[in-house]
């Protein structure tokens, strides 16, 4: 999905895999952990290897997060054109005997294409919402998630390297 939804905005934007240097994919439902669903759709599309490639997971408000970072990094002059994807699967993940939630998820992407311009910035707000470290969601995580549920044998409390 991730890759059509890509291949349609460079059509759209007129330009080529070649000329991104910039990928980030906003998803919370990852083909797998490592390496990042960026890394596989740079290969698929032959985006070039020194572009930046990376993912963000921010559920429901990730397409807004991608584009305020890709927006950001525009701004510095070191990106010339970047391609932002929100793609998620959660037909996989979801529990379809919970109808409470169940008829919230589905599968779906888009994609934009951004390039610096020079005129006042206007397209972006500067200021995104989500879910925050004090009040996250909870009857959406998936069964294995690191924070909400700790491997075997570990405490959600156990003390890290740095103390």
């Amino acid at each position: 999905m991730a890759v059509h939804a890509a291949r349609a905005a460079l059509a759209d934007a007129k330009v080529t895999a070649a000329d991104i240097d910039l990928l980030i994919i906003a998803t919370a439902s990852p083909d797998a952990p490592l390496p990042s669903t960026a890394c596989y759709v740079q290969h698929k599309l032959g985006i070039p290897a020194h572009a930046t490639c990376f993912d963000i997971a921010a559920a429901c408000s990730g397409f807004l997060y991608a584009l305020e970072i890709a927006y950001g990094q525009l701004l510095t002059n070191r990106y010339k054109r970047a391609l932002i994807i929100g793609a998620e699967k959660l037909s996989s993940v979801t529990d379809w005997t919970d109808r409470t939630t169940c008829v919230l998820f589905g599968d779906a992407a888009g994609a934009a294409v951004l390039h610096k311009v020079d005129q006042p910035a206007s397209a972006s707000s500067g200021r995104t919402s989500g879910p925050t470290a004090s009040s996250p969601t909870t009857f959406t995580s998936p069964p294995a998630a690191a924070s909400a549920r700790p491997m075997p044998g570990r405490s959600r409390n156990a003390p890290t390297a740095s103390g």
